[in-house]
């Protein structure tokens, strides 16, 4: 069995490495080393033919765009459109938000339409499918990961840093504690009120067996630090990071691609900083990031909200933008919005990949 990570160490520059380095403009060596580090993943399961897509240290920032059937009213061949002017304003790699098995043939369209690598969000489903005792069990939790790799997911999304230990903390840190991400929420609330552990962390290892199988890229929610404009969780935020970290090394250990996503609200002042930090105590791990929105809502110009804030991030390291906000997965949006949240954000990567010199 092997993967992108196993053969880059063994120094195999692969076929997708070649591609990568030649649409980048990077040597070949170098990306394999990066690979081979974890400081770049590339976005494809073993399983399908695909163009692929690389995320990390000195490729170019990427934009993926958001999909969904939460809303009512959902259209399918609304939701093809939708993903077509995605990828036709620059959009690189799409991330299904759906709450339904049923979304099966949106996604090998995303693959075979528009050949792009696209990510899921087992928990999604997961959560809607509690047994009579609303007990999330982790077998259940495996059991949609293993089918969505199967079925061609090339990124799944895990929360594995929401414990009793760490939810205790960040509530005794801030005085409005709430997760702006929905997935990341209801596993908390779940997790409370059963009093039981998160069973993402608890079958990491068998995850990762899965992960490895197909080729899959894991990204690792961070949860606990873009919440609000006011409030930073820093004890809180350093603890996740510590975990994250650790995650991230085993999976590397075992020949799994890893990277992080986390986003929401934030002071511009500090997103430079932080993102910093996200990526050193996460052995420079590719980020992808919602936002963050650098002040209140405003529905009239989220876009540009975004935007700014994206502009900071992929300046201090940023590697991919999510063109839609991580409480966003119930909006009906409509082409043009997504249009223009998708160039909105190619500016931001334009503008944050800018350095003197260059």
């Amino acid at each position: 069995m092997t993967t992108q990570i196993i053969e880059a160490q063994q120094g195999i520059i692969t076929s997708e490495i070649a591609k990568i380095a030649e649409v980048e403009g990077i040597n070949e060596n170098v990306l394999r080393q990066r690979v081979a580090e974890g400081r770049v993943v590339i976005l494809k399961n073993k399983g399908k033919s695909l163009t692929p897509v690389a995320l990390g240290a000195g490729l170019s920032p990427k934009i993926c765009a958001c999909v969904n059937n939460n809303i009512e009213g959902f259209n399918p061949i609304e939701e093809t459109d939708k993903i077509k002017i995605s990828k036709i304003a620059g959009a690189k790699v799409a991330l299904d938000v759906s709450t339904s098995s049923e979304y099966g043939e949106m996604r090998e369209k995303i693959t075979s339409d528009f050949d792009m690598p696209y990510g899921v969000n087992p928990l999604l489903e997961s959560i809607l499918e509690v047994d009579d005792k609303n007990k999330l069990i982790s077998s259940k939790i495996l059991e949609n990961i293993e089918r969505l790799c199967e079925a061609g997911a090339d990124f799944v999304t895990l929360y594995p840093t929401i414990t009793p230990e760490i939810l205790k903390s960040y509530k005794s840190e801030v005085k409005n504690p709430v997760l702006i991400s929905k997935s990341a929420l209801a596993l908390s609330e779940y997790l409370e009120k059963e009093n039981a552990k998160n069973p993402y962390l608890e079958a990491f290892d068998e995850i990762l067996d899965i992960a490895r199988t197909y080729d899959v890229t894991l990204s690792l929610g961070c949860v606990f630090s873009f919440n609000s404009l006011f409030e930073f969780s820093t004890r809180t935020s350093y603890t996740e990071l510590l975990l994250l970290g650790e995650l991230v090394q085993r999976a590397r250990a075992t020949g799994v691609q890893t990277m992080i996503e986390t986003g929401g609200y934030m002071p511009f002042s500090e997103i430079a900083p932080h993102i910093k930090l996200i990526k050193k105590l996460t052995f420079n791990a590719p980020l992808a990031l919602y936002g963050p929105k650098v002040a209140q809502d405003n529905l009239e110009v989220e876009n540009i909200n975004s935007a700014i804030g994206a502009s900071a991030a992929i300046n201090a390291g940023c590697d991919m933008l999510f063109a839609l906000s991580a409480e966003d997965n119930s909006k009906k949006l409509n082409a043009r919005q997504i249009r223009e949240n998708v160039l909105s954000l190619k500016l931001a990567c334009e503008a944050g990949s800018l350095r003197l010199g260059e």
